[in-house]
């Protein structure tokens, strides 16, 4: 796994594949819990325009709360009543910054039945049900139907969910990058940057 700062670089570092973990609110932005998401929003947004510049693919994965699907630290929470990116409320949409032009709406009745929406040409929106993006999904059948062989993960939350898809992605044989630039959550410690190994993408510009 590899750390990959967004300064400087465009989508032709890379191989395949943006994988955009996490983009949807979790938690409102401005509670202490979001880690700076909202500041990582543009990067986020950035990285994604350059990749459709480049028709490479995008999958936008997220979170939506409905039935009693949901995992254990948050299941009471939801029981009770607690409206976290619940289906059909504007807190379970992805931002709209790193949304494609012309789309605006999540399917939550696709999403949910396991279906990956698609967003434009080579863009998608799936679901997870738990914080690693490729547990009980479809994602590694579409990225091996795609021929990538490299994700590179962006998103909120760094600790929970990008951590969980970084594991993940390297248990099923990809090379996996995280863009330092566009993670919120990614601090110095024992958790955190510091146990993985920095890359700086080349510019031949």
């Amino acid at each position: 796994m590899a750390i990959w700062p967004l300064r400087g670089a465009d989508a032709s570092n890379v191989d395949e594949g943006l994988f955009a973990t996490g983009t949807v609110a979790w938690w409102p932005y401005d509670e202490p819990s979001s880690g700076g998401t909202t500041a990582v929003v543009p990067a986020i947004a950035k990285l994604a325009e350059a990749y459709r510049a480049c028709s490479l693919p995008i999958v936008h994965v997220v979170r939506l709360y409905d039935g009693e699907d949901v995992d254990l630290p948050r299941r009471a929470a939801i029981s009770a009543g607690k409206p976290i990116v619940r289906p059909g409320t504007s807190g379970s949409q992805i931002a709209a910054l790193l949304m494609p032009r012309g789309e605006s709406e999540l399917d939550p009745e696709l999403l949910l039945n396991r279906g990956l929406q698609q967003l434009a040409d080579r863009e998608w929106a799936m679901w997870k049900p738990r914080w690693g993006a490729f547990h009980r999904t479809r994602l590694h059948q579409r990225l091996t139907a795609l021929e990538v062989n490299t994700l590179v993960i962006a998103g909120c939350n760094y600790p929970n969910c990008p951590r969980a898809t970084s594991y993940a992605s390297s248990e099923h044989d990809y090379r996996t990058l995280l863009v330092e630039d566009a993670l919120s959550g990614l601090e110095d410690g024992p958790s955190g940057r510091s146990r993985a190994h920095r890359c700086h993408p080349r510019d031949d510009r």
